[in-house]
């Protein structure tokens, strides 16, 4: 089982946009996925479901989210649960633990658990840990073997804990002096997190099990560029300067390195992709609740929309061809 975990280092950087893409795209490469949206603002699950389900979902006491996921499995000792209750079947390989706003509460009690953890406290470590055991436990019972996380785009309690839940982390960036400014504020957390989970794990009791408790290694897989365009045609030229800055900046921030390695984002070994996100596309594909490669005329598509549809499943196709590579994962072909 691989799980990835994708860090908007700002918000409308298209982080969910891309997990939600990349989802459908390993599902018709052969992979059965869950996707577990633990963002707050649980924009990942809006791309998935349409207003009457997100009502059920999210209305007075329904329950049936990541967030009662998270709960179950922050019970000491825990193992069984009620997964199957959160998950929702989209299509054949592809199942989404769905986000809930009512995660913005766990933000204090993950943090104060966090502190806890440096006392040896082993309830205070499970509880932690509790996104790392709901995803495994959701995937084992949708029998996936890829977990895709939406780990939204701060840098506080709950996105720690779903960043520890992931063997791997994709950031996603955009060209502009704010999301490279959060490049920098990423970097340092990860660090920082890295450093005291091997701490608290130094100090675990005992009787804790390592296979409830993720080794925390957080590895950087690389970076998703994300660009807006004015039209299909004609990408905003003027934030060609921040976009050459990214390599660098990734590498000096995420990675600590320093060294002088001038390099661009499409020779950056470090770049899984360099996406566009186009305005006349988008918004039929979340009314459709689909990716854009996805979409037909039934959904609003126009016959000059067409080639970029068919040049839109290249792009995610090469993006999911080349995080396989970076990650271990063995990619099949549609």
């Amino acid at each position: 089982m691989k799980t990835v975990a994708f860090f908007g280092n700002k918000a409308g950087v298209g982080t969910s946009l891309l997990v939600h893409h990349l989802g459908w795209m390993y599902a018709k490469l052969g992979h059965d996925v869950l996707v577990a949206d633990m963002d707050p603002q649980a924009g990942l699950t809006e791309h998935f479901l349409d207003e009457n389900r997100l009502e059920q979902l999210w209305g007075d006491g329904a329950g049936g989210t990541v967030y009662d996921a998270l709960l179950d499995a922050s019970r000491p000792g825990e193992r069984a649960g009620s997964a199957l209750q959160c998950l929702e079947d989209v299509a054949d390989g592809l199942t989404l633990l769905p986000g809930d706003l009512s995660l913005a509460r766990a933000e204090e009690d993950l943090a104060a658990h966090w502190r806890d953890c440096r006392e040896g406290s082993l309830a205070a470590l499970w509880a932690t840990a509790a996104p790392y055991r709901a995803v495994r436990r959701a995937a084992q019972q949708a029998n996936t073997s890829l977990i895709i996380i939406d780990a939204g785009s701060t840098v506080g309690a709950v996105a720690r804990s779903a960043v520890l839940a992931a063997d791997a982390i994709v950031v996603t960036v955009a060209p502009g002096p704010a999301s490279l400014r959060g490049l920098a504020n990423f970097g340092l957390a990860l660090r920082r997190w890295r450093r005291e989970w091997r701490e608290h794990l130094s100090r675990a009791p005992d009787s804790a099990e390592s296979a409830d408790l993720p080794a925390g290694t957080m590895d950087v897989a690389g970076y998703v560029v994300w660009q807006r365009s004015l039209r299909l045609d004609r990408p905003i030229m003027h934030r060609l300067a921040w976009l050459q800055r990214i390599p660098g900046d990734f590498r000096q921030y995420v990675l600590d390195d320093n060294s002088d390695l001038e390099v661009g984002v499409d020779d950056d070994p470090y770049c899984i992709g360099n996406l566009t996100y186009y305005l006349g596309l988008m918004p039929l594909a979340h009314d459709a609740r689909k990716p854009v490669f996805n979409l037909t005329p039934a959904d609003g598509l126009v016959g000059n929309h067409t080639p970029v549809v068919f040049d839109r499943y290249r792009e995610y196709r090469d993006v999911a061809e080349r995080l396989g590579e970076r990650c271990g994962m063995l990619v099949g072909t549609d």
